[in-house]
């Protein structure tokens, strides 16, 4: 059971949205404002889930732990986002209620049911490495999200005479393919004295993203993405030199009917981000 957040029910906001490169003022919309109303939006119900999970846990030595977990989680009522409702008969009815230089609209709504299938898997090992110790971790998700339901448009929306699609192919990717299905992790922590280096090197699965266009719709590579820290632990202090992203890789560039005309060379889906390499330096104190 999860109910609606005061943000889902009440937030407002702005946005310029690219779709097919074109930009659109979309404004997000209360669900209680009679503009987002006549969009279809409706008195959110509270999410309902029904879980189900099956673990297994492995000892052989000492040292050594395996863990396996498969589960299983149907949602009822999903709150999720419509689609960027938008088109000439929508900037001017927006024109028409106060809303001059909006030409889209969306809100929250409980348009879907969807049920996730997935199982993890984790591996632990400690061993002695020089003078130090190592503590290795190995990690693998796969899961993949169904919906299983999805609710018809309201009829106020023909009735308003906006032939819209309230949940259509750009949600619908973005919720079923528009994540990596897999990821694997290898962790690791070597420890000597006050001095510890922590590295984790991961591998995204492929993911997709949906288009209102099938044509512009694109499938994008899985990655590898390691990540190094160094560490020193004096008295309080931890001091940290860092680096994320140390191999400097980056998703696959757009296709360019998707890159509003290439200012935009990057997915904002991509799971590690498309800035890159970063370094960074830090310093704690613990009390």
């Amino acid at each position: 059971f999860r109910a609606p957040s005061l943000a889902q029910q009440n937030y407002s906001t702005t946005s310029t949205v690219f779709i097919s490169s074109v930009p659109y003022e979309v404004r997000t919309f209360p669900v209680t404002s009679a503009v987002g109303q006549a969009f279809g939006a409706e008195p959110l119900k509270a999410e309902k889930s029904v879980n189900y999970g099956l673990g297994l846990v492995v000892e052989p030595t000492d040292s050594t732990a395996i863990t396996l977990d498969a589960y299983q989680i149907r949602i009822g009522n999903r709150i999720v986002l419509s689609e960027n409702l938008t088109g000439d008969a929508v900037t001017a009815y927006l024109t028409a209620h106060g809303f001059p230089g909006v030409t889209g609209g969306r809100y929250f709504t409980n348009a879907v049911d969807t049920r996730t299938r997935g199982v993890d898997l984790v591996g632990s090992w400690r061993t002695g490495l020089g003078a130090g110790d190592l503590d290795l971790t190995l990690g693998y998700n796969y899961n993949k999200t169904d919906i299983t339901h999805t609710r018809p448009n309201p009829e106020i929306l023909a009735q308003n005479g906006l032939d819209l699609q309230r949940i259509g192919r750009t949600e619908t990717g973005r919720i079923t393919v528009g994540a990596p299905r897999d990821k694997l992790t290898l962790g690791g922590r070597w420890t000597l004295g006050a001095f510890s280096l922590d590295s984790q090197l991961a591998r995204y699965g492929r993911f997709t993203t949906l288009s209102t266009t099938p044509a512009n719709d694109q499938t994008f590579s899985p990655n590898w993405v390691l990540d190094l820290a160094l560490n020193y632990q004096v008295e309080r202090w931890t001091l940290t030199l860092g680096s994320d992203n140390v191999g400097n890789r980056y998703p696959d560039r757009v296709i360019f009917a998707n890159s509003t005309s290439g200012i935009l060379p990057y997915s904002s889906s991509s799971p590690y981000g498309f800035n890159g390499a970063y370094v960074y330096g830090k310093a704690a104190y613990r009390w």
